[in-house]
């Protein structure tokens, strides 16, 4: 039997989670998770999307997210024959798949609500003329997996 969260885990206290997973699972079920990190374009727009993400609206993330990202290894230390693996997911992008990936950001709705405008559309004006026509995109995708 397998179990897998894919990139939700975040929202879950992961104690109660766990605790549950083990109640309901067969003994050595493997449990997996699926993560992704910011995507990697080129490396003078990577800085400017991290200093976004982290900056302009790192106040505006939920506390689980901010949590969760620093604190990994919350998910893996229950597990037994951990394992984890790293793969990079490949596309071609334009300018409107980067805007719509931004505005799908649980802190930019939030720096709307607080704040009554999209620095989504502010940020991309910067950008804009550093992006080619179609742009490769990787993310970076994380499996971490182990028995219960």
């Amino acid at each position: 039997m397998t179990f897998t969260v894919a990139k939700a885990i975040h929202w879950l206290d992961f104690d109660r989670f766990y605790k549950e997973v083990c109640r309901v699972v067969k003994p050595e079920c493997l449990l997996a998770y699926l993560a992704y990190e910011l995507p990697k374009i080129e490396l003078a727009l990577d800085k400017t999307v991290i200093h976004f993400h982290d900056e302009v609206l790192g106040d505006y993330w939920d506390v689980e997210r901010r949590y969760w990202r620093k604190n990994i290894q919350i998910f893996y230390t229950h597990l037994r024959s951990f394992e984890s693996r790293e793969f990079i997911y490949k596309t071609i992008w334009r300018y409107e798949n980067l805007e719509g990936y931004l505005s799908s950001w649980s802190a930019d709705q939030h720096f709307i609500q607080r704040k009554g405008d999209n620095p989504v559309f502010k940020f991309l004006k910067t950008l804009k003329s550093k992006w080619t026509k179609s742009q490769q995109v990787e993310f970076p995708i994380f499996l971490y997996a182990g028995r219960v």
